[in-house]
């Protein structure tokens, strides 16, 4: 809020100064709003005409392809919100081109990109960027994701280290290297990453979400679970804290409380497959065999190429006596992978 207000108050005062004849201090002024907010075009256009009126040609016609540029720029943010991706990419191209060192517009068109599944042309543009500017942090960060995306784990912990080494306060930053790090089987430096994630963030839901969840790979059930009902406390239309809740809930033994996590999971998001699958599981172990075969049955609706849930589902009519309809469960699993003997 303070640089908008210091953007208007300069701007404002540039105006004044320009009314007054006072040419130099309203070029000192608009030059202290493009400094706060180098995308402004307006700014551009009003100290073009007071460089133009000191006679100063060569300086206006800059601020004036500035001001171009700066449009081309705005115009591919404005196309992007809009969803209007290849539009986004042209403009942010355009831009480029009459500045080949627009660092930020770079990294704009790269984010697109990844959006669009270009990850060698986003990888591309990131690489500009940071090579324009050594300082951008978001760019670091943005090539990060892409190097994770990619399988580059090694190569996205660096990027994240070299944004928050830049920007000591990027939680997102943090989060992430949680993320490859877990991934990488650093568990405890995946949970460091989360804690100052949550440090500088308390209500960093997804930080939370994914400590939880490298706490239970770690064997700390309990610490998950807490983690699990922070995140669902900050969130809570949060489906997959509840599933992963649930899957913690189940392990302990506590099988009514996962299957209340399982059902809210699931009236909050009805096509969620595993958690139509996860409370069957749980409804077999309470001898709800009925149960369990109508949530299989759901789960085999919402993903008819996964395995497990027919195995399952022939087990319990297995079990019911239905043997027909063990069998051709069965033969199914056994199609899509996993088999059983009669």
């Amino acid at each position: 809020m303070r640089k908008v207000y210091d953007s208007l108050y300069y701007k404002e005062r540039g105006d004044l100064r320009h009314k007054m004849g006072d040419n130099q201090g309203a070029i000192r002024d608009y030059s202290k709003v493009i400094k706060l907010n180098p995308n402004d075009t307006e700014i551009y256009k009003k100290r073009a005409t007071v460089k133009k009126e000191m006679g100063n040609y060569r300086g206006a016609t800059n601020d004036l392809n500035c001001a171009i540029v700066t449009c081309w720029f705005n115009m591919g943010k404005m196309l992007h919100e809009m969803g209007d991706k290849q539009g986004s990419i042209d403009n942010y191209s355009q831009a480029i081109k009459l500045n080949p060192n627009y660092a930020i517009a770079y990294n704009n068109r790269g984010y697109v990109r990844y959006e669009m599944g270009d990850k060698q042309g986003a990888m591309d543009d990131y690489n500009q960027a940071i090579k324009l500017n050594p300082s951008h942090a978001i760019a670091y960060y943005n090539r990060g994701y892409v190097r994770g995306k990619m399988g580059d784990n090694q190569g996205a912990i660096d990027d994240y280290t070299q944004a928050i080494k830049l920007n000591p306060n990027y939680d997102d930053a943090y989060n992430n290297r949680g993320l490859v790090r877990g991934k990488m089987v650093d568990k405890l430096g995946a949970i460091d990453d989360f804690n100052q994630a949550i440090k500088l963030n308390p209500n960093y839901v997804v930080a939370y979400y994914n400590r939880g969840y490298v706490r239970y790979e770690m064997g700390d059930k309990l610490g998950a679970i807490d983690d699990f009902n922070q995140a669902i406390k900050l969130e809570p239309n949060f489906a997959y804290a509840y599933i992963n809740r649930g899957n913690v809930l189940y392990e302990i033994g506590d099988y009514h409380e996962a299957i209340e996590d399982f059902t809210k999971a699931i009236k909050l998001n009805p096509s969620h497959a595993i958690a139509y699958y996860n409370r069957g599981v749980t409804r077999y172990e309470m001898g709800d065999n009925q149960g369990a075969i109508e949530d299989y049955t759901q789960a085999i609706k919402l993903n008819p190429n996964e395995a497990i849930p027919y195995y399952n589902r022939g087990y319990a009519r297995e079990e019911m006596g239905d043997y027909r309809g063990a069998t051709e469960d069965y033969n199914q699993a056994s199609i899509l992978g996993i088999g059983k003997e009669l």
